[in-house]
């Protein structure tokens, strides 16, 4: 499949917004968690994806529209990518426009200096992020289904997905391309599942690989191999959870696998388990480590308790802290917060979010005791 034109206009804007916008706290559940609100941009479309560097200075908003109205639904529409960087207040603001097509994935380094995102299920590109522009390292032509960024090295990962010569199967493919792609260094696997999520250690020596709805493959070595495989299954209630949200603790010795009912923590590298909330009444969708590894912070979204179809996430309904230790966790905070799309800065002490009530405005919040 031949690639097709993407970049149809770059405008780089600059935004001056006011900071220390507000805050939000709640002592419910066990103790305080406060969100500072340190700043907000207006993209003017409905935001349907959002990333955020480690530092929580550059986010990333894809936003939707059709013939310039608002869109809630997937379809093929005008995506417009914003990415902007702040110093408590977004200072500068970069526009990526791509008429006739919608983003399905999106991804920043740690460092904020390289975006990851693939384009109507086709393409896959990667992104140099700079103070007056972009550029573009990579890009893919073919059918994609996920990408993903690492968090050091600027590694795209994405997965090729093509039917087989006799139509009956579908042949999977994961490529590894580093930023440097222009000299040829890049690695492809062939994946015998249908593959959702990728994530990396903090060192890049392991990738977490989400195939099915619960399993997920640990990656070494290069070429990398699968060296373990995790389940997350309510083993007592017969049931699949759908994983739909992993990461690595920032020293690398713990995994933590989120869904409904709950979280599932793992001792690395034996991958034994040594932690599991369970409520089949809160589904958790983001989930990120405290900077050293004794705490993690998690989106939630009360459920009736019913499985939920594929792909299909509630609206969010707070925010809250976990303590992580001797086998056991518990909520130490919790914040209320509606939110459509969030997520966490790897260290987990910054938040990006959309509100319902404003579902066009990206905000960045501080996340303090």
């Amino acid at each position: 499949m031949n690639a097709f034109p993407l970049l149809c206009m770059i405008s780089l804007l600059v935004c001056m917004i006011p900071s220390n916008i507000g805050c939000c706290e709640d002592t419910a559940s066990g103790g305080s968690l406060r969100l500072d609100t340190i700043a907000e941009i207006d993209c003017k479309q409905p935001v349907g994806l959002v990333a955020i560097s480690e530092s929580g200075k550059t986010v990333c908003a894809a936003t939707f529209s059709l013939n310039g109205e608002p869109v809630y639904s997937p379809a093929k529409f005008n995506t417009e990518l914003m990415v902007a960087q702040s110093q408590h207040k977004f200072a500068a603001k970069v526009e990526l426009r791509f008429p006739g097509h919608r983003i399905d994935h999106l991804s920043l380094s740690n460092d904020g200096q390289c975006l990851a995102h693939s384009i109507s299920g086709r393409t896959a590109r990667l992104v140099a992020l700079g103070e007056h522009g972009h550029g573009s390292f990579f890009s893919s032509g073919s059918d994609v289904v996920l990408c993903a960024i690492s968090p050091t090295t600027h590694t795209l990962a994405y997965i090729e997905e093509e039917e087989s010569e006799d139509s009956h199967s579908l042949i999977r493919t994961l490529h590894l391309t580093r930023s440097d792609a222009t000299s040829g260094r890049s690695e492809k696997i062939d994946m015998n599942h249908a593959t959702r999520m990728i994530a990396w250690s903090r060192d890049e020596g392991v990738m977490a690989v989400v195939t099915g709805r619960y399993k997920v493959e640990l990656w070494k070595g290069s070429p990398a191999r699968v060296s373990t495989v995790i389940e997350r299954r309510s083993e007592d209630e017969g049931l699949d959870y759908e994983i739909t949200g992993i990461a690595f603790s920032p020293d690398g010795t713990l995994l933590c696998c989120s869904g409904q009912a709950g979280f599932t923590i793992w001792k690395l590298p034996e991958a034994r388990l040594v932690a599991d909330f369970k409520d089949t009444t809160v589904f958790i969708s983001e989930i990120a480590f405290s900077a050293d590894s004794s705490k993690l912070v998690a989106c939630e979204h009360v459920v009736s308790g019913e499985l939920l179809q594929p792909g299909r996430i509630p609206v969010g309904t707070s925010i809250s802290r976990w303590s992580i230790g001797d086998g056991k966790v518990s909520r130490t905070g919790q914040t209320s917060l509606a939110f459509t799309a969030a997520k966490f800065s790897n260290s987990g002490t910054a938040l990006c979010f959309v509100a319902p009530k404003q579902p066009s405005v990206v905000q960045l919040a501080r996340l303090a005791e």
